[in-house]
Order: structure tokens, then C-alpha cells, then sequence
């Protein structure tokens, strides 16, 4: 077996194992705590509103990514917050 670290995103590593199984632990990431984000107690406070259908809330969310960055919610796990971005200086 052979461990590996792999950096998908600023702070986000990922420590693998890869071998005869590959268990995947993501560090700085909040498991799920719920089922479907729905459930979650804090979704009136926490959660953005988004499109129901695949294919609507994809392409919602490739329009909001351009001026916000998305986050787990601290309750449910699921990644549902979005943060505007900082205006870029001029």
C-alpha cells in the first residue's frame, strides 16, 4: 500500500491510502450530517435558495460562482452557503 496527499483546493488535502482499498479522509471538510441538505435544522438561515433539476441549478450555480465563493453550511455539512467575493481593486 502507498499513502499519498493530494491538494484540490487551497487548505483542502486530501489523504489517501491506495492499495488493495482506498480510504479517502479530507481534512478542513465537515461530514454530512443529514441525508439530503433539505433536513438540515439551519436551512432558512444558512442555506442559499437554488433552482430544483440538475441541469437549472448547474447552471445557476456556474453563474453565482463568478461573484461568490461556496461553503459548507457549519450544521448540515453540505456545501449550500455562498459568500460574495471581494471586489477586485483597482
Amino acid at each position: 500500500m502507498r499513502r499519498i496527499v493530494v491538494t484540490t483546493a487551497p487548505g483542502l488535502e486530501i489523504d489517501a491510502v491506495i492499495g488493495t482499498e482506498t480510504n479517502v479522509v479530507a481534512k478542513d471538510v465537515i461530514p454530512f450530517k443529514y441525508e439530503r441538505f433539505e433536513d438540515c435544522p439551519d436551512a432558512d438561515k444558512n442555506h442559499a435558495r437554488q433552482p430544483d433539476g440538475y441541469v437549472e441549478r448547474s447552471e445557476w450555480a456556474d453563474r453565482k460562482a463568478k461573484t461568490h465563493t461556496c461553503h459548507q453550511c457549519p450544521t448540515c455539512g453540505f456545501w449550500v452557503m455562498w459568500k460574495r467575493k471581494p471586489k477586485a481593486k483597482k
